[in-house]
């Protein structure tokens, strides 16, 4: 009992709080970003690879969200593709059975 309420101090004593000045709040042994104040993600402190000191954030979000719609879309052409085939061309067979073996 004495040990758990021990380690309990050791977290909130004041050496351990300057030493976790400067660190990021979701990443502890990496600098805190400096880059992402006032977009999202700057509460936990998120950039382990350090983009938002390379290159401008509103690039960043701009790629994030076109990069994430491409997904979307691929998404719905890998699901569409079983069910619609245009004028000329032939019915895909199942891709869904695509990675079993024939047998």
């Amino acid at each position: 009992s004495s040990s758990s309420s021990s380690s309990s101090w050791a977290l909130a004593s004041p050496s351990f709080v300057v030493a976790r000045a400067g660190r990021s709040a979701s990443v502890p042994f990496l600098p805190k970003p400096e880059n992402l104040k006032g977009f999202v993600g700057e509460e936990q402190e998120f950039d382990p690879l350090g983009f938002s000191d390379t290159f401008d954030m509103k690039w960043l979000r701009e790629a994030e969200l076109k990069h994430g719609r491409v997904c979307m879309l691929a998404t719905v052409g890998f699901a569409a593709q079983q069910y619609i085939t245009f004028p000329g061309f032939e019915p895909t067979p199942d891709a869904l059975q695509g990675g079993r073996s024939p047998g």
